[in-house]
C-alpha cells in the first residue's frame, strides 16, 4: 500500500497520523506503548516511504513527539510539524501521474519481491546521446531485461532492472564498453541495497556519483535528483 502511494507528496503525512492515531490508543491499552510505536513509523518512514532521503529522515525525525505524547512540550509538537511540513515539501508534486509510466520496473522488482528473487538495477546517465547511440545502448540488455528511460533534474537517465539468474554483470560491462568509452553508471542490488525501486535508484545514484562504476564514454554522470524522472518505456533486444 505504500509503496503504490509513495509517490504523492501527502504520504508522510499519512504515515505520520497512523502512528499518532496508534499511539492515542496504545495509551489507552498498553503503558509506554508509544515509544515502540513512534519507532515503528520512524522505520516505516526510511524504509518504506518512496521518497528522497531527506525527506524520509525529516518524516522519521518527525515521529519523535509521539514516542513521549504523554509529556511532550508544545516546542516539539511545532519542531515536528515543522520536520513533517518539510518532508512534505521535498516530495515532488508531479510524481504521481508518473505511477503508470515506470510501471515496468515496478511490475518487474514485485515479480522478484514475490518469488523472493535477486535482482540488479542499472542506473545509466545520458548526455548527448543521439539516436544510433541510444539504438546501440538498448541492444546491450536482454529481452527480458525492463528498460526505462527518464528525464530528471540532472537529466536524461536509462535504468535497467535485470534478474540476477544467468546474468554476469562483467558481460553487461563489456557490451556497453564495446558501444562507448569512459564515463560511469551505478548498480544496485535487490534486496540488499533495498526493497523500493526509488531506494534503488538513489544507491545506483550514489554508487556512480562516487566513482564506484565505470561507464561509457558519451554518457555522463548525473547530478543528485531528489525527483523520480518522468519515465518512458523502451525495450532492448537479446
Amino acid at each position: 500500500m505504500i509503496s503504490s502511494l509513495a509517490s504523492r507528496a501527502v504520504v508522510p503525512t499519512l504515515v505520520w497520523l497512523g502512528a499518532l492515531a496508534l499511539a492515542l490508543v496504545g495509551l489507552q491499552v498498553v503503558n509506554d506503548a508509544t515509544i515502540p510505536i513512534a519507532a515503528g513509523g520512524a522505520v516505516i518512514a526510511l524504509s518504506l516511504i518512496e521518497a528522497p532521503l531527506p525527506a524520509r529522515i525529516l518524516a522519521a525525525g518527525a515521529m519523535l513527539p509521539i514516542g513521549l505524547i504523554d509529556s511532550t512540550p508544545a516546542w516539539a509538537w511545532a519542531a515536528g510539524a515543522a520536520a513533517l511540513g518539510l518532508a512534505t515539501a521535498f516530495v515532488p508534486r508531479d510524481l504521481a501521474p508518473q505511477s503508470e509510466t515506470n510501471g515496468d520496473l515496478r511490475r518487474h522488482l514485485a515479480w522478484c519481491r514475490r518469488r523472493e528473487e535477486p535482482a540488479h538495477l542499472l542506473l545509466v546517465p545520458l548526455r548527448g546521446i543521439d539516436e544510433q547511440e541510444m539504438s546501440r545502448l538498448l541492444e546491450s540488455f536482454r529481452i527480458t531485461d525492463s528498460v526505462t528511460l527518464g528525464r530528471g533534474a540532472g537529466g536524461s537517465e536509462l535504468y535497467a532492472l535485470l534478474d540476477a539468474h544467468g546474468f554476469v554483470r562483467e558481460g553487461l560491462e563489456r557490451r556497453l564498453e564495446e558501444r562507448f568509452e569512459g564515463g560511469r553508471f551505478g548498480w544496485a542490488s535487490f534486496p540488499e541495497d533495498g526493497v523500493t525501486l526509488q531506494t534503488l535508484i538513489e544507491h545506483a545514484r550514489t554508487a556512480m556519483l562516487e566513482g564506484k562504476q565505470r561507464v561509457p564514454s558519451a554518457l555522463a554522470p548525473a547530478e543528485t535528483s531528489a525527483a523520480t524522472p518522468t519515465l518512458t518505456h523502451a525495450t532492448g533486444r537479446s
